[in-house]
């Protein structure tokens, strides 16, 4: 066989870019189709799998790149391999520090597999017969584009058909949406950004809308004014036809709290629901699936989802399938944050293209043109309105994306240090860096950085309450939201964070979660003050991944207090889904939420998990103080200029650039 082959599985392998599937993910993977043995055993342990199976070295190389595909969140190996081999080698070699001698050999290899029929019991192709489309080979060749697997070729092919079919006006006409907004504005002392108001009328236009921008840059300002104005387009719109959603509880509390402040002249909107899309969707246990489905629609008139780039390819299909045709979808998010833990990226599938152009302009000529007339004669509103012409052809999304580009939150520095970051300008990110103010690097050692960190940020009042003020409450009992020492107990653990990009090492929140329970909690055990995240989905107790809490004594011992909506809960710690320390979190984990004071505590050495995206998703999780831990010039200039590439099959039949 080609040995270039098997030792690039090694060199992938010893950069650590292979991990195995548990059982669950390859169950989940192997949905509707035949779950072939071999394909099984590789998936589980690459490395140990082939050096004790058959030797074909096109089949190796090809699976190997099937799987770092789907390990980097990918849902499309595409048909130009040596691309995608080019791109995993230079990875690895960064990773390792060391070249990979046979790149021209497998390059080769890589070459022809395109032309190579794989085995009938892995691999069929794709058919237009929609009656065909059940076949029990775990892979699907998709003609032009590349190989899937079958469960992410049916979740693209359900979003492309659902969501490309949504693209398309609502009834509301432009003179009533002028009319409408003329009204608003004039009875309301305030005032959008240019953008913000083109994304109001887009909204309104549209059947779908996505409106893409930066922390601070107003979009939930903007989500605000998308209901009040439909609301006026349509009087008999009612808080009940219009949900809110989020992929994360905390996200969804953020974004409701967000919008009822802005709405507080509408008292018949102050009940507006907001929820995991996981319970929008209502989960059931009995039939491991969701109530809500393609037989099954939402029955809302409006659905708004916020932090969109953290929904995956199988969630979105899910979404589309039980969303009525009838209904409004306005999707919020950050195409520069990372994407999803889980396969896919959609929000940068659908609007990467348009962060390509100088202008970031996102609207034809003629939608231009309409926008410009009606924000004209919106009072506040009398800047001169710049073009957003897009420039580009053949893109679907044309007159359906805003992007917002003006940040209101940010005091100047994080700003532009978020901005660096985006540019990948290490130049400015070290000299933003250092002139200090709401921004710095901590010290040397880790340990001081932490113990700093502690003693400005949990002070002895903090421990007091978790320790006292709860004691005359049960397990389970639910608080009011007004219950001050809830509220200041939540809030105070809510509002400092030490954000890791990696678990392990030392720098990792494995370690400095252990660190701070010994020093600072002087415990090896949880103890009245640990802040607990929840790891696993409990629809029982209604706590979700990435839900956060804190321990706090109560009558019968140990509880979490957590914020559920608008209350409070005490949860036995023997009913909890598993969970774990939460003094430091992943960026991961943290994407959704937001904190007054971040320390970003970065790795000593490389990792595949680091990024220009996970750099700026950790700064841009602050809004008032970020300390930066383990800054290293070189290593910092390699992650600013690495950028996540997920490939997927989305776009492949209704975009041209």
């Amino acid at each position: 066989m080609n040995n270039s082959a098997l030792n690039f599985l090694r060199f992938l392998s010893e950069a650590n870019m292979l991990h195995p599937l548990s059982r669950r993910q390859i169950r989940l993977l192997y949905q509707g189709v035949y779950p072939d043995e071999n394909l099984v055993a590789f998936i589980e342990n690459p490395l140990e799998s082939w050096e004790n199976s058959y030797q074909d070295g096109e089949l190796l190389l090809f699976l190997t790149l099937l799987f770092v595909q789907l390990q980097k969140g990918s849902t499309l190996l595409p048909l130009n391999v040596c691309e995608v081999l080019q791109r995993h080698i230079t990875l690895a070699e960064q990773i390792l520090e060391q070249k990979f001698s046979e790149t021209e050999a497998l390059l080769s290899l890589g070459t022809q597999l395109a032309a190579v029929k794989f085995r009938s019991w892995l691999v069929s192709e794709e058919s237009s017969d929609e009656e065909s489309l059940a076949p029990v080979q775990p892979l699907i060749v998709r003609r032009n584009v590349g190989w899937s697997f079958h469960r992410f070729y049916t979740a693209e092919e359900v979003v492309k058909k659902q969501f490309f079919s949504r693209l398309e006006r609502t009834d509301y006409s432009d003179s009533a949406i002028s009319e409408a907004l003329q009204q608003i504005f004039s009875q309301n002392e305030f005032s959008l950004h240019q953008r913000q108001l083109a994304a109001v009328i887009l909204a309104c236009q549209n059947r779908t809308t996505i409106i893409s921008g930066g922390p601070g840059t107003g979009k939930t300002t903007v989500c605000a004014q998308i209901i009040r104005t439909i609301k006026n387009l349509n009087p008999e719109l009612e808080s009940s036809d219009v949900a809110l959603a989020a992929p994360t509880g905390r996200a969804a509390a953020r974004l409701k709290e967000s919008v009822q402040n802005q709405l507080q002249d509408m008292s018949k909107f102050h009940d507006l629901r907001s929820s995991t899309l996981h319970i929008l969707l209502r989960f059931s246990r009995r039939s491991n699936d969701f109530t809500y489905n393609a037989d099954n629609k939402l029955p809302y008139k409006l659905v708004i989802i916020d932090e969109s780039s953290m929904i995956d390819l199988s969630m979105f299909a899910k979404f589309l399938d039980a969303l009525d045709p009838e209904c409004q979808l306005v999707l919020l998010g950050d195409k520069n944050q990372l994407p999803s833990v889980n396969a896919g990226a959609v929000l940068g599938d659908l609007s990467g293209a348009f962060y390509g152009n100088a202008t970031l302009a996102t609207l034809s000529a003629e939608r231009d043109k309409q926008l410009q007339k009606i924000m004209g004669k919106v009072p506040h509103s009398a800047e001169n309105h710049k073009s957003m012409r897009f420039r580009g052809t053949n893109n679907p999304l044309v007159d359906n994306i805003m992007l917002l580009t003006h940040s209101f939150r940010y005091n100047q520095s994080i700003g532009e240090l978020a901005q660096a970051v985006q540019e990948g300008n290490v130049d400015k990110f070290e000299d933003i860096l250092q002139k200090g103010g709401e921004l710095s690097q901590a010290p040397e050692d880790l340990a001081t950085t932490l113990q700093q960190w502690m003693e400005l940020r949990y002070k002895n009042e903090y421990l007091r309450s978790c320790q006292q003020d709860f004691e005359n409450h049960q397990l389970n009992d639910e608080l009011p939201q007004d219950h001050a020492a809830a509220q200041a107990v939540i809030a105070h653990l809510n509002r400092s964070r030490i954000l890791c990009p990696i678990k392990g090492s030392v720098q990792g929140v494995h370690a400095i979660n252990q660190h701070i329970q010994h020093s600072w909690l002087r415990s090896h055990e949880f103890v009245a003050g640990t802040p607990l995240l929840i790891q696993r989905n409990s629809y029982k107790l209604d706590l979700f991944n990435g839900d956060t809490g804190v321990v706090v004594k109560c009558a019968e011992g140990l509880g979490f207090l957590c914020e559920m909506g608008s209350k409070f809960r005490i949860i036995s710690l023997a009913n909890l889904p598993k969970h774990e320390l939460c003094h430091a979190m992943t960026v991961h984990k943290a994407q959704g939420s937001e904190y007054d004071n971040v320390l970003l505590v970065l790795p000593s050495q490389d990792s595949i998990l680091l990024s220009r995206e996970i750099i700026y998703t950790g700064v841009t999780r602050t809004k008032e103080s970020l300390q930066i831990y383990g800054w290293q010039r070189e290593l910092g200039s390699r992650w600013l200029h690495r950028t996540l590439t997920r490939d997927s099959g989305i776009l492949d039949d209704n975009f041209e650039g």
